[in-house]
């Protein structure tokens, strides 16, 4: 399977589990502006606009939430807890921007980690063991 056939399975799979919710994260930036001419692989605009979109360089494929139940010490409410899968091919290998992402927030309290898999996907939510 590559990268986007592993992507689709986890949003669907761990997406569907109660309490969780993914959404597809794409990173980049592009141009915005009127359009004069476009000819094929040729665009000209017309007051162009640099946009970037997604979180942050680095941040992961797929971000979301998971219910979490607070404890009763804590109040005893339900809260989301952020939710971060970084998805990768058979050989593919994170940028140390992608890494350094999981590795802050994990220490601030998020589910997060790297996956080729559905069940790597549930293992680092803690939802099962990989």
């Amino acid at each position: 399977m590559n990268e986007a056939q592993i992507q689709a399975e986890i949003m669907l799979r761990v997406g569907s589990l109660h309490g969780v919710r993914l959404f597809r994260n794409s990173v980049g930036e592009g141009w915005v502006g009127r359009t004069i001419r476009h000819d094929g692989n040729r665009l000209l605009l017309e007051n162009p606009r640099r946009v970037t979109f997604g979180w942050c360089p680095g941040s992961s494929d797929l971000l979301g939430y998971r219910s979490r139940e607070v404890t009763p010490d804590m109040v005893g409410q339900t809260v989301a807890q952020l939710v971060a899968i970084e998805v990768k091919g058979p050989r593919g290998r994170p940028t140390i921007e992608q890494t350094r992402f999981l590795e802050v927030v994990r220490r601030h309290g998020a589910a997060a980690g790297l996956a080729r898999s559905v069940d790597e996907a549930l293992a680092a939510l803690g939802l099962v063991q990989a």
